[in-house]
Parts: C-alpha cells; structure tokens; sequence
C-alpha cells in the first residue's frame, strides 16, 4: 500500500525515533488518518482522540485506523478513544495539536504532565487565537514548538502552491494564459505566484491598500492567512461591492470574505461556504498523504528533540513558540 511506504519514508527522512515515547494525537479520515499510525510504526506508545464529524463517524474511523495498525502490525501500541478527557491525556509526553485535542485551554493543559511538548505542526505564525494557553503552558511548563515547513524535506508552502493549481486545474480554469488575481500576502502567496507564472498564468497581486486591479480575470484566489482581521471580498473590503472587476471563478483558500456580496456579483464561489477566518477551505491534503504525512512526521521529530535536547535537530527544524530556547532536558 502506497502509504506504508509513505509512512516508512518519513520515518527515515526525518529520522523518526519515538521508542518509549507516549504520544497524544488525533483520530480521523483522509490523509490525517495516518498521524498515529506514524507515531506507531516510530515506535511510540499512542492514544489518539477522535469524534464524530462532517468528515465521518467516530466509529468509521475507529475501524479504519484500527484495520491499517493491524496491517503495519502496530495494532497493539494503538488505543482510539472518543473525545477529550482527562484520562486520555494522562502521561502523554508528545502531544499534536490536531483536530479533536484543540483548544488547549487551561484545563486541558492542566490535564497534561509537566515537560510534556506540544507541537504545533506547523509554524508558529499560523497560530490562531485562544487556540492555545500559552500563559497555562508556561505555568505547567509545557513547551510549544512549531515547525520549520520551508525545510527541503517538507517544502509546505510549494504543496500549498500545488494544491491551488491542482483546484484550478477541477474547476475548468486552464492556468495557461489566464489571467488570476491573488489576494492576500504572506509565505502562501510568495509560493503560489511563482507556481502559476511557471504553469503560463498573468498573476496579478493585491493585499489591500491602493487602487485594487479592474477588469476581468479568469479567477480570483483568496489567500490571506495572516491578516485575519481584514475582509478581502466585501464591504469595506479589498474587493468592494462596487469594484470594476468581473471573474469566471473565486478559490477561497483562506481569509476572510463576504460569501453573500460574492453570490449577489454572480460570481461562483469555491467552495460555496468557505472556511472562517483564520481556517483554510482546502489544505495540502488535496494534493495527496504525502504532505500531511511529511508534515506530521516533522512536527513529531522536533516534539521528541525538545524532549531529548537535540539542539542541533532543533536549529534546522524547530521554531519555538515558548521557551524561546527549546533544549529541552535530557530523558
């Protein structure tokens, strides 16, 4: 199965040694179903939290999970629980910050064991608010550590960049020869331009500020990941409602917008509700489990090297949201 070998990669690439280790996680479908059988096949001990979702059952994805550890032959360091509990949280050591185990509020940070770690997953920008307590984290001492998604191994921002393509590619626009206005800024965007140029796109930029562009285009990509506080396509937006601007297609990927003043231009919106502010609509799971997978095992490798004081693990992969220095002590 294509990802077995995924998850064996991974585990190489980065090194992946989780021996011993308790690891908190999440259960669920998709690409985001592999996450504990990564820790799993690493060598760790895991408890994965899940619930029922739009995206499938608690059950459905119990039995899913549960079936692919028997494959890998992990299904005795596997244990799926339904919802966030004391109990489930008692003597993780690593801990993901995915799905079903947000927020980290005071309560569940208190729930975890002192030197416990936290891993964002990502980067320490793309944190959103009350998402978690940093101020309990350091009470507890609890560290939180992102990820450096820009290493060569993982290259993120190019998945992201791939994935809007990709989507552009399913919803008829040819890329070649059209003419697209991103808006937005950021790490997302200086990806994503370069991509569509290279693919034959006109790509025009706007990230408010100015005279926006006119004219028509043949999509319009909103990907504003950091600046959740300004509305992109709205009333007092980027894009008024009285712009001179006409488009075949809107591609929300993430910011904020006005899905009614979007429908009222005639102008298709994808996905028809977009994702709130500070969420994406699509991730880089779009394009396939690799990214995900890659990602999750990243953000793991850098929790167990906070935990180990791998310094110079930590220097090329870790950015540290609390400690400032993520040493760590040795096990």
């Amino acid at each position: 199965m294509r990802e077995h070998r995924l998850l064996r990669q991974a585990i190489e690439s980065f090194e992946l040694d989780l021996d011993g280790f308790h690891v908190l996680t999440e259960a669920a479908s998709g690409p985001f179903l592999w996450t504990p059988l990564l820790a799993a096949a690493a060598g760790a001990r895991v408890v994965a939290v899940g619930a029922s979702s739009v995206h499938g059952s608690f059950e459905a994805v119990r039995e899913a999970t549960l079936e692919q550890a028997r494959r890998l032959g992990v299904e005795d360091a596997v244990e799926i629980v339904e919802g966030r509990s004391q109990a489930a949280f008692a003597g993780a050591e690593l801990v993901t910050n995915l799905g079903p185990l947000r927020p980290f509020d005071a309560e569940a940070v208190g729930w975890l064991e002192p030197g416990s770690v936290i891993a964002l997953m990502w980067e320490p920008w793309e944190l959103r608010p009350g998402e978690i307590d940093l101020a309990a984290c350091k009470a507890r001492n609890v560290p939180v550590i992102g990820t450096n998604e820009r290493d060569p191994r993982l290259r993120t921002f190019d998945a992201v960049a791939g994935s809007i393509a990709k989507r552009l590619f399913g919803e008829g626009i040819e890329i070649l020869h059209s003419r697209i206005l991103v808006l937005g800024s950021g790490p997302f965007v200086d990806a994503t331009a370069p991509r569509l140029e290279a693919l034959g796109a006109r790509v025009e930029l706007h990230a408010g500020g100015g005279t926006p562009p006119t004219g028509h285009f043949d999509a319009l990509v909103c990907l504003e990941h950091r600046q959740h506080e300004r509305l992109l396509i709205g009333p007092g937006g980027w894009l008024a409602p009285d712009t001179p601007l006409e488009t075949d297609l809107v591609l929300h990927v993430c910011g904020g917008v006005d899905a009614e003043s979007i429908r009222r231009r005639g102008w298709p919106l994808v996905p028809p509700q977009p994702a709130p502010v500070g969420y994406m609509s699509f991730t880089t799971a779009a394009l396939g489990p690799r990214p995900v997978i890659d990602l999750h095992a990243a953000g793991l490798r850098v929790a167990a090297a906070c935990r180990r004081g791998e310094r110079e693990v930590l220097e090329a992969l870790a950015l540290p949201v609390w400690p400032e220095s993520t040493a760590g002590s040795a096990r």
